[in-house]
């Protein structure tokens, strides 16, 4: 949903509480979602594709996180094990490391990721819906 101020729109997967407000004049900023999320909204809310950038799971990508591209953030999307599409978020930049649930499926092996292993959290953010 639309916020002022705000360029950087993280998107964990496609279920209508995650999406209110995306439709086909959507121009307020760049959202970052799984390539398969992208091909949802894009075909679902009629989205120009320029405004929405697909990350895979498992690798850490440099996001601008302001509108100059100066600030930057290391994002690693996380497989959520919730539905098709679905991720989890770690964001490591100057606020320390946050790592954003979204809506996920606890399986024991989320925690053995090789790619949570490096990493402090310093703050959690869980989803609970």
């Amino acid at each position: 949903k639309f916020a002022e101020g705000v360029y950087v729109y993280l998107l964990t997967h496609i279920h209508s509480h995650h999406t209110s407000g995306l439709n086909p004049s959507w121009n307020y900023g760049t959202i970052y979602c799984t390539q398969v999320t992208k091909e949802l909204i894009v075909s679902k809310f009629g989205i120009d594709p320029k405004y929405v950038v697909p990350l895979s799971i498992g690798v850490t990508h440099s996001i601008p996180i302001d509108m100059m591209g100066v600030s930057k953030m290391e994002l690693l999307p996380l497989e959520a094990n919730h539905c098709i599409g679905a991720c989890m978020y770690m964001m490591k930049g100057y606020f320390g490391t946050i790592l954003h649930t979204g809506d996920f499926r606890y399986d024991p092996n989320l925690l053995h990721q090789t790619s949570l292993k490096p990493h402090t959290i310093d703050c959690l953010y869980m989803d609970d819906t």
